[in-house]
């Protein structure tokens, strides 16, 4: 996106009326743009919000590009991230490798404890594929002993031009066994520590519809 592109979308999303201006950065991988994207970003918000408006940014991110002055802006202007983690490095590093063909895991977590220095709010999201699908408690057990205490999950779900699911996408059985796996363990053992999204948003519709 030229700054010419990101100036008119700011300006004109800023000119609708809105009860909260809320953008979400996501890509491929959004950091690749670099930091002074998104100060540029905070700069034109700024220029065309009127007084009183509330303004969030999201961004999904690997977290690979994230250094101290990456995560300082992202804390002081209050940025919520998503980050891409799968599990552990012997399950993340099947499909999520780097330009070089070689695992992203340590870097992963390089760029997040970057973010927790800083005190960035961020969550994890896994993506499950048929890499994971099958280790549901193994990834659960794994993001808790880290701290990560806020977790979203999302089905790998993608066809071919026949119609079929290719290779690493999961099944709905698969994705229905790993969702009630994660609940079980979730239930009887943190419930009152993890936030898992798609159980927050059933327990919502729920109590209050």
């Amino acid at each position: 996106m030229s700054e010419v592109v990101l100036e008119k979308m700011i300006q004109g999303y800023m000119a609708t009326n809105q009860s909260v201006y809320s953008f979400g950065w996501q890509g491929g991988e959004p950091t690749l743009m670099g930091l002074d994207f998104f100060r540029k970003v905070v700069t034109l918000q700024k220029k065309y919000s009127r007084s009183g408006t509330q303004i969030t940014n999201g961004i999904q991110t690997n977290a690979i590009l994230i250094d101290d002055k990456f995560a300082e802006h992202f804390a002081n202007n209050q940025f919520l991230v998503g980050c891409s983690l799968d599990g552990p490095a012997e399950i993340h590093d099947h499909y999520r490798r780097n330009k070089t063909g070689g695992p992203s895991h340590a870097a992963v977590l390089k760029g997040i404890k970057m973010m927790q220095r800083h005190r960035v709010e961020f969550n994890i999201l896994v993506l499950v594929s048929k890499a994971n699908v099958h280790h549901a408690m193994e990834i659960y057990n794994y993001l808790v002993d880290q701290g990560f205490y806020y977790h979203q999950y999302i089905p790998c779900v993608e066809f071919d031009n026949k119609g079929q699911l290719v290779p690493f996408a999961i099944t709905d059985q698969q994705w229905a066994d790993f969702m009630c796996t994660i609940f079980d363990q979730w239930y009887s053992s943190s419930r009152n520590k993890v936030s898992v999204r798609y159980f927050d948003s059933i327990l919502q519709k729920l109590m209050d519809g």
